[in-house]
């Protein structure tokens, strides 16, 4: 995903812009400024998974298991996992389709991505700006991903969205982009 992430700037003559990464988009923002700091005025980092390596637990193999299974239902669920909010039907709907629109080999290859690679990264090292923004309501996981990560970059503001979950910038997007425009 960063060698992507690289070929595209190129292609697009982009030399240098923020960043912005959701979940394990997040990651893939971390391990890409690791790469090429200069390339980057600075990050936004979402509900931010870190690009750390760790064994499979038992319920991502579940998942991906699911994954195998019955690739609709399991995606199906993903969403209401991460859009438990009431009231936002046309929002699942349209995530639902976006996720099922690779097939399912991708989703089960992005659940594994998960346990590859080394398992420190030196994330102290990224000295460009970085916002760090999560909603309250999502998992302790992610939360405590978001704290670690304000901890460990020199440069790192973090902004808490009340009563948001997993995909803020989906359900929140106002929030979000009020967050971003006041840095």
């Amino acid at each position: 995903y960063v060698d992507d992430l690289f070929v595209i700037m190129d292609r697009l003559g982009i030399e240098k812009c923020y960043l912005g990464g959701e979940s394990f988009g997040g990651a893939v923002a971390l391990l890409a400024a690791l790469q090429q700091p200069e390339r980057f005025k600075g990050l936004i980092l979402v509900d931010s998974v870190l690009p750390n390596a760790q064994p499979l637990k038992k319920k991502r193999k579940l998942f991906m298991n699911f994954l195998k299974t019955d690739h609709q239902a399991a995606m199906k669920a993903f969403i209401e996992s991460v859009l438990p909010e009431q009231n936002i039907e046309n929002k699942k709907r349209w995530a639902l389709h976006f996720c099922l629109r690779p097939e399912p080999e991708v989703a089960i290859k992005v659940q594994e991505l998960h346990k590859e690679g080394e398992s420190d990264y030196p994330l102290h090292e990224i000295k460009i700006p970085t916002l760090i923004v999560y909603g309250d309501k999502d998992g302790k996981e992610i939360i405590e991903n978001c704290h670690y990560l304000e901890r460990t970059l020199p440069n790192a503001e973090l902004v808490v969205i009340k009563g948001a979950r997993h995909v803020p910038i989906f359900t929140r997007t106002r929030e979000v982009v009020d967050a971003i425009e006041k840095r």
